[in-house]
């Protein structure tokens, strides 16, 4: 049993031993004693600590993420619509170097925001001339989002997009000034809303032209301007009324189209329109803007 005992220690001796000695495959000395290999294996424990104690501080050195050094982080120029950072070096300076133009621009989809008293007979109390309170001005939430050349925006491709800015005076610290924002998109959808006909000139608008306020429950991914927020345009026309998002699309001329019997009792007239190549934009002249043109009509009510 002794002997047992003592070739074990032995084995155990020689194996520290080649450890220590940076894990050489073989030991040529000659055996040691009991006394020298408690020795031995004492050492080497503290030997082994030693170098735990060192890879744990080293671990911890390599693992400092970059929050927790001084190292200076990249400050972006400005912020872009959808929160993304914006970087003067991005873009395509005019020759005047007055302006900073990039190969994208912005968008939203429209907000799910459309009543009438057609399906909302509670829209409106006509005994008492009141629109239902809880119905205005609703808090709704959406994101802009960035689109290129290429893109697929609901049922359209973009056809071209670029984002325009005035170029600041690099000595004052101030955002550049949006000039114009503008997507252009191929295809065509069908979609219900309410048409308004100008029946005289108004503000914006020559004799006979519509806006058509589009209902986002009868189309998905209705494209329109990233600077939009909502406003509510209410209006009684008869025993109707009507509850939309300003945001609206420009669509010509009532009598280019040929629709004029659309408007005989007022100017307002549900509709479903197929609009085709919308141009989604934002300029410093026109604030948010929307055309498209009819290539197809059909009168609801």
């Amino acid at each position: 049993m002794k002997k047992s005992i003592t070739a074990l220690l032995l084995a155990l001796a020689l194996t520290l031993t080649a450890c220590s000695n940076g894990g050489a495959a073989e030991q040529t000395t000659a055996p040691q004693s009991s006394a020298e290999e408690s020795s031995q294996a004492s050492q080497t424990t503290q030997t082994e600590e030693t170098s735990a104690d060192t890879a744990d501080e080293a671990s911890t050195d390599e693992g400092t993420t970059p929050e927790e050094t001084d190292a200076p982080q990249e400050k972006a120029d400005f912020t872009f619509p959808d929160g993304s950072a914006g970087y003067y070096a991005d873009g395509t300076k005019s020759e005047d170097g007055f302006f900073l133009q990039y190969d994208f621009a912005f968008m939203r989809y429209a907000l799910p925001y459309y009543y009438d008293t057609d399906t909302t007979p509670d829209l409106y109390d006509f005994e008492n001339y009141e629109f239902n309170e809880d119905m205005i001005d609703p808090e709704l939430d959406y994101e802009y989002f960035k689109v290129q050349k290429g893109d697929q925006v609901g049922p359209f491709t973009v056809k071209d997009a670029w984002y325009k800015v005035i170029y600041p005076d690099p000595e004052v610290e101030a955002d550049p000034y949006l000039f114009e924002c503008i997507v252009e998109l191929e295809g065509s959808m069908t979609v219900d809303g309410i048409l308004y006909c100008a029946f005289e000139e108004e503000y914006a608008m020559s004799q006979g032209d519509m806006n058509f306020y589009p209902d986002p429950s009868s189309c998905e991914n209705i494209p329109m301007p990233f600077n939009s927020r909502v406003y509510t345009i209410c209006d009684v026309q008869g025993e109707k009324a009507y509850i939309m998002d300003t945001n609206y699309y420009r669509v010509g001329n009532v009598n280019d189209a040929g629709i004029q019997d659309y408007f005989d009792n007022g100017q307002y007239a549900k509709a479903k329109l197929t609009l085709k190549d919308p141009i989604i934009s934002y300029t410093d002249q026109w604030g948010a803007r929307c055309e498209a043109q009819i290539t197809d009509s059909e009168y609801i009510g």
